[in-house]
Order: structure tokens, then C-alpha cells, then sequence
């Protein structure tokens, strides 16, 4: 393998973990507060409702916008590492790291009314120098942007803290740990940064760990474990306002799962209500739970037999409400519904000649039907095993 080979395998994987941990990313929008109702990040895109539209990341060096309902690409998008945001008023927002400068993010609006679209950079945003853009944590560095009005709103967190090997005195603790958040606003139609502000300060959003001891379920039990992303926890997440869990269903007769939220997110208001979603016995380790990017669904498999033929997905609403069942596909990592579309990411290994050949694709069905729509292939690469050293000679 040459380094140019290794630079771009280590570019690939790169790119791969953090597509992998963007639906984690949608998780801590609260800097959060900030997707609209047309507008969903999904795993390697994020989609437009209004305008029936996903931008998706096919490789590193461009993006496509395809329809939603067909899969047929409307524009192509060029440039080296473009990370799409959202969509205000038609126009695709986005961001690129800066290659030299770990610390410089650079904003873009790009018209996809185009076969290629056409990309204008807006006026790039120097954070901090302890700052890494490119960081593929999302809890080193995150960013989203929103529409108000006729601006693009940037909202930005990031925290470093020490990272070597061996323990550290307490002062050199201190002065590697860092955080802060920040906010840039930018007019869409002028291109012009209106304002930018950084804070230095403990740049956690509202914590989920606070509903903790509320959403408990009774003593002798545990929180349900699921899946949202490439995590699987057990955490209370917030939807709307309201923290919600999962917690298993015993009433001495039957047995199940059930939905559990709070009227309000703050803890000192809480009042708890549950909802039973499920009238049979959920094992975690058999029993498959996904969460939507957004918190808005949760997904639970239906397993019809040991091959997982004729599998589905029982969906329910943040309210515990069944609002249908959909197919399940093994390897299923991302799942979320946009509007009468669900989209989901499918992992798929298999062993070839070389090694382990890793294959992603991003799929859309109808969400009444269940017919499949249209799949496209996000990802692709093999995963030689390391070379033999060379026998001594004699």
C-alpha cells in the first residue's frame, strides 16, 4: 500500500465515522433548539420536506441533491469536503474545515437550481485555536444552522480537555480543558456575516442526566436500552419539551414495553406519564430498538422468525401512539420518517479476496406501503488485513 493509498483509506474511514455519528449529532440539537419542521438531518444528508429534496454526501469531493420521492439526482454539488447543514429558502447551507487551519470553519450557500450547482463561500468563522473542526466527536465539536428570517444562524459547541496517556498533575489538567459555544448570523441573500459571538463557558446544553433519577423505572428494573445512531443507550432523551425513556412494562399479569415522559423538561415541574407500547416481554439482547435522528419515533423490531423473514418495524409517535409498521432490514443503523418517507441506512460486510468489504447504503420507502423506492450507495470499502512481515533471510 503506498501513502497515497494509506491517505485516502484514512480520509475514507474518516469520513465514515462521522457520517456514522451525525444522527448522533441530531441527538444535541439544543444548541439544539434549532431544526425546522421542513427541514431533517438524516445520516450523510439532510433532507428538505417543502422542497421534496435530500442533499446527500457521495464521496469527498462532492455532494448530489436527489429527489425524495425518486432517487434522481437534481444537482451535483463540487467541492473538497462539504458538509450540508439545511436548506433555507430553496438554497442549500453548509460548511467546509478549513485544511490548513484546524480552527476556521467555512460556511457556504450553494443554488442547486442546476445541474452543478453553484457554491458561494460566505465569510469564514475563526474559533478559538484549541478548536479542531474536524474532530469526527461530536462532543469535541459540533455545529448546526437554522433559518430566522432571511438568515442563516450558525450555532457552534466545542470542548477539548487532556489527552495524553499517562495521569496529569491537576494544573495541566486545567489548562488543556476547554469549552465554549458560539453563534454567527448570515444574511442569505446579501452573503454578508452580520454578527458573531463566542462564549467561553461549560458549553453542555440542557443535560439529559437531570431526568435521570425522575424517569427511573421501579426499583429491581433498568431503563430500556436502544439504539439512536451508532449508540445504543439507555438515557432519557427530550422531545418538544418533554423528557421521555423507555422502561419495561409489569403489572404482575402481563408484561412489555412502555413509553415514559414528563409534561415538562424541567426536572423541579415533572410529572411523569406512561404509555405501554408493547404487550409482550422485550429482551435487549435479542429484541431490536431504534430511535429516530430526531427523537420523534421509536422503532421496535417485530421478529416473525429466526431468519428475520418478513421482519418489521412496529413505529410509534413521542406520545407512545402505534402509527404503523414498516419492513426491517438487517444491518439497519440510522432510521427516521420525512414526512410519507422512511429513510434508513443499511451497513453491509461481507468477505471478499481482500479482506472485509463494507458497503452503506441509504434507502427510501413509503411509509404507508412500505414499498422500497429507491437506494443509493453512500459508502464503499474494503478493509485489507495487515501484511505479513517479510521472513528473516538466513
Amino acid at each position: 500500500m503506498t501513502h497515497d493509498d494509506f491517505s485516502d483509506s484514512s480520509r475514507r474511514m474518516t469520513r465514515a465515522m462521522r457520517l456514522g455519528l451525525i444522527a448522533c449529532c441530531v441527538c444535541l440539537v439544543s444548541l439544539e433548539s434549532a431544526m425546522s419542521d421542513n427541514v431533517l438531518m438524516i445520516a450523510g444528508g439532510v433532507a428538505s420536506l417543502s422542497s421534496g429534496l435530500i442533499c446527500l454526501e457521495i464521496s469527498e469531493s462532492q455532494l448530489q441533491c436527489v429527489e425524495l420521492s425518486t432517487g434522481n439526482v437534481v444537482s451535483t454539488i463540487p467541492g473538497n469536503n462539504l458538509r450540508p447543514l439545511t436548506w433555507i429558502q430553496g438554497k442549500l447551507i453548509g460548511w467546509q474545515p478549513e485544511i490548513i487551519d484546524h480552527c476556521v470553519v467555512k460556511p457556504f450557500v450553494a443554488d442547486v437550481s442546476s445541474d452543478v450547482a453553484s457554491v458561494v463561500a460566505l465569510p469564514a468563522l475563526t474559533l478559538p485555536d484549541w478548536v479542531n473542526v474536524d474532530s469526527v466527536d461530536v462532543e469535541r465539536f459540533f455545529i448546526t444552522a437554522t433559518e430566522e428570517g432571511l438568515n442563516a444562524v450558525f450555532r457552534w459547541r466545542a470542548r477539548t480537555e487532556y489527552e495524553g496517556g499517562a495521569p496529569a498533575p491537576q494544573d495541566v489538567l486545567e489548562a488543556c480543558r476547554h469549552s465554549a459555544t458560539g453563534t454567527a448570523v448570515y444574511n442569505v441573500e446579501t452573503k454578508e456575516l452580520m454578527s458573531s459571538e463566542i462564549s467561553d463557558q461549560n458549553a453542555k446544553s440542557t443535560s439529559e442526566e437531570g431526568h435521570a433519577s425522575v424517569l427511573d423505572p421501579p426499583q429491581g428494573t433498568h431503563r430500556v436500552p436502544y439504539r439512536r445512531g451508532m449508540k445504543i443507550q439507555s438515557d432519557p432523551w427530550i422531545v418538544d419539551g418533554k423528557a421521555i425513556a423507555l422502561w419495561p412494562h409489569d403489572d404482575g399479569e402481563t408484561q412489555g414495553l412502555s413509553l415514559v415522559s414528563t409534561q415538562d423538561a424541567a426536572v423541579e415541574r415533572a410529572t411523569v406519564t406512561s404509555q405501554r407500547l408493547t404487550r409482550r416481554s422485550i429482551d435487549p439482547a435479542k429484541d431490536k430498538i431504534h430511535i429516530s435522528a430526531d427523537g420523534r419515533q421509536i422503532f421496535v423490531g417485530a421478529l416473525k422468525d429466526e431468519a428475520e423473514k418478513d421482519a418489521r418495524w412496529l413505529v410509534f409517535d413521542a406520545h407512545g401512539k402505534n402509527v404503523g409498521s414498516v419492513p426491517r432490514e438487517p444491518g439497519t443503523q440510522d432510521i427516521v420518517i420525512a414526512g410519507n418517507h422512511l429513510i434508513y441506512i443499511v451497513d453491509v460486510v461481507a468477505t471478499v479476496e481482500r479482506g472485509n468489504r463494507r458497503q452503506r447504503y441509504l434507502k427510501v420507502r413509503d411509509f404507508a406501503s412500505g414499498q422500497l423506492l429507491w437506494t443509493v450507495q453512500v459508502f464503499d470499502r474494503i478493509d485489507e488485513p495487515p501484511l505479513s512481515p517479510a521472513p528473516c533471510a538466513i
